[in-house]
């Protein structure tokens, strides 16, 4: 349907600004603001010579956490719990642009912190800011959306009987139900586009201005919110939802806005007034290319479980930004791993070592209690298993009444603490937060589960044997034969753990290799080293007492990156695959 909207003249005539065909219009400018953000960050990236795995992740990062917010916040707080977790019924697509802007700063905070990113990476976002905000604006003008109250003023815009504004309108009593058009309105959409302009043509003039590094964006952020502070004293209040409750003449967004700049102002004084500022430079910035990979693995699990929240287009997006990403620090990766002379000699070799890993023993110095110091560290871990095996159901005499093909999914990650409180002693705490997926294909029966769970756990991993126990909550069953919400981890261990030892687990690594691992009994080894290199294989059980053979890696790829490979064969055919960072494994305390 054509929305018309129009402007007034003082002698009554009416003139149509754009004809607007359906949604399309506001989809395409859309994407235009996106894809002009992204090329602009990337630019920046290059021309400030950046590291290229580092800057992409950040670029990433900052876009995914904008989106996200921008539909978040279109949704009650109260309500984000059940939409993180997939519990939610209604789905709109409707966007909040300050709550994208909220999002993506402190994603930004956060990315930089974790990243040991040290140059004003603000001062580069500045000027893309004002211009993603003014093409979206135009957007808004175009689809007829986030429009203001009614005036008598000149440039009053006027709406068609087919907008939503108008029965708005008859509703209040402005119209009656005849009208052919709405009564004219504010065109706040032109109003933040002008305010927008301004503030860049501030930014550009003042660009020298700001010596001290993130004083720039502070003032850029602020003018920007001003702006917005400034329209919403003419913007319909309906199209606020509860953000427009107002208080003392003031909505709600606007005193968040006073209290932003408020914070603005005082980082601002703050930056200022400090005695030592040091400018960093590209060349002082440390890449991380595991990490990275880590970070965008992470995002991209994050938005695969909101997936439903997203449009086609805002899917379409965060695809590109993601392959990209993924691209660049692959390559970052190979690169730092590989001496560029012997690059792809280095790639065969990799290859090669990967399937026939050295099992030469390499003696362990002896424990030494004079010299020992504890020492501590923290795992994040992204992991992920696919497979199937076969379900036989019976009757109460245990006659077999059906026999059926599962398949399962698993994905999620972990974060850990590890202590060495003394010689051969490892203390692991943790948790293990996944999606699960189970159902079987059978166009005659159908039967699934799935769900968000989560996994605490210790393990105590002595000289000779190791202990362990956590507990699985998931808020939807873990069977298909009753409601069980609630499912125990064990975990034992005789023998040493750098030599040669047997294992029994419960559902111990049900958060990486799924119905693989409901129990395990495993011979492992650690080719003579501790809490490096190691190997494990025994026969894994699946439900209805079926069994199969599996092999599983836990091999260190660098002094802090683990890559856990697994497979396993007999009931169906079953993979998994994870990665693990550890974070100040050099850190040490007496």
């Amino acid at each position: 349907m054509t929305n018309i909207p129009l402007i007034h003249l003082k002698d009554g005539l009416s003139i149509p600004l754009f004809i607007i065909h359906g949604g399309i219009p506001f989809e395409l400018v859309y994407l235009a603001t996106f894809l002009t953000g992204i090329v602009g960050l990337t630019a920046i990236g290059v021309y400030k010579k950046y590291p290229a795995g580092t800057w992409a992740t950040i670029v990433t990062t900052v876009v995914v956490s904008f989106i996200t917010g921008l539909i978040l916040f279109s949704y009650p707080i109260n309500a984000w719990p059940a939409i993180l977790f997939g519990d939610y019924q209604q789905i709109h697509y409707l966007k909040f642009v300050p709550g994208g802007i909220l999002f993506a700063i402190f994603a930004l905070l956060i990315i930089r912190k974790v990243l040991r990113f040290k140059p004003s990476v603000g001062d580069s976002f500045i000027l893309i800011l004002p211009m993603l905000a003014i093409i979206q604006r135009v957007g808004c003008l175009v689809n007829g959306c986030c429009y203001g109250k009614p005036t008598d003023l000149p440039w009053a815009v006027e709406y068609p009987a087919a907008h939503a504004l108008h029965q708005i309108q008859i509703d209040q009593g402005l119209i009656d139900q005849n009208s052919l058009f709405c009564q004219g309105v504010h065109p706040t959409q032109l109003y933040m586009i002008s305010g927008y302009l301004i503030a860049l043509v501030i930014l550009v003039i003042t660009r020298n201005k700001f010596q001290i590094p993130g004083t720039r964006s502070l003032f850029g952020i602020s003018l920007l919110a001003m702006v917005r502070f400034a329209v919403e004293f003419w913007r319909e209040p309906k199209t606020n939802v509860w953000y427009s409750v107002s208080w003392m003449g003031l909505s709600f967004l606007q005193w968040s806005i006073i209290a932003f700049v408020l914070v603005c102002s005082l980082l601002f004084y703050l930056k200022i007034s400090k005695l030592n500022r040091t400018n960093f430079t590209a060349n002082q910035v440390i890449e991380l290319p595991f990490l990275n990979f880590m970070i965008i693995t992470i995002l991209f699990v994050i938005v695969w479980q909101l997936r439903e929240l997203f449009d086609f287009v805002e899917l379409l997006m965060l695809a590109g930004i993601f392959s990209f990403s993924f691209v660049v620090i692959l390559i970052r990766i190979f690169q730092k791993i590989t001496r560029p002379s012997l690059r792809w000699l280095s790639f065969t070799m990799m290859v090669v070592a990967f399937f026939a890993m050295s099992q030469q023993i390499i003696e362990t110095p002896k424990d030494s209690l004079t010299t020992f110091k504890k020492s501590n560290w923290f795992g994040v871990g992204l992991n992920a298993g696919a497979g199937n095996y076969h379900e036989v159901t019976r009757d109460c005499n245990g006659n077999i009444t059906g026999t059926y093909d599962r398949n399962y999914l698993v994905y999620g990650g972990d974060f850990s603490y590890h202590l060495i409180p003394k010689p051969n002693q490892h203390l692991t705490a943790g948790i293990n937060v996944f999606y699960q997926e189970d159902k079987i294909e059978d166009q005659n029966f159908a039967d699934s589960y799935q769900g968000t769970v989560f996994n605490p756990y210790f393990i105590y991993d002595f000289k000779k044997v190791g202990i362990g126990a956590g507990l699985h909550y998931s808020g939807n069953k873990f069977t298909s034969y009753d409601a069980n919400y609630f499912a125990p981890s064990y975990y034992i261990r005789l023998g040493r753990r750098d030599k040669l030892f047997t294992e029994f687990n419960l559902m111990q690594n049900f958060y990486k290799d799924g119905a693989s691992a409901i129990g395990q009994l495993a011979l492992g080894g650690g080719f003579g080293q501790l809490d490096k290199n190691s190997l494990r294989c025994g026969v894994g059980f699946f439900p209805n007492s079926r069994t199969a053979f599996f092999v599983e890696g836990n091999i260190l790829i660098q002094d802090f990156i683990y890559l856990k490979p697994g497979f396993a064969i007999g009931d169906g055919i079953n993979g998994s695959l994870g990665l693990q960072v550890l974070l100040g494994k050099n850190r040490k305390k007496r």
